[in-house]
């Protein structure tokens, strides 16, 4: 069986590897049993601080400080 889940990869690199949401090292089961929409997905991230800026998905650090593309 392959399943499989969407995750948002944020544009900005922070040269510590990807920022994503949710957090690649913070997936459970449930993130793959009960996939999100894109559009919960970005809702959900939303929630947190996550923005869409110019068809690019941007973490809440780079939201917050204006980093965006």
């Amino acid at each position: 069986m392959i399943r499989s889940t969407k995750i948002l990869f944020c544009e900005n690199d922070h040269g510590c590897g990807d920022v994503t949401f949710p957090s690649i090292g913070e997936l459970t089961d449930e993130d793959f049993i009960a996939t999100r929409t894109t559009r919960q997905l970005r809702e959900d991230a939303k929630k947190v601080g996550w923005s869409r800026h110019r068809g690019g998905d941007y973490c809440e650090i780079c939201t917050e400080g204006g980093y965006r593309k």
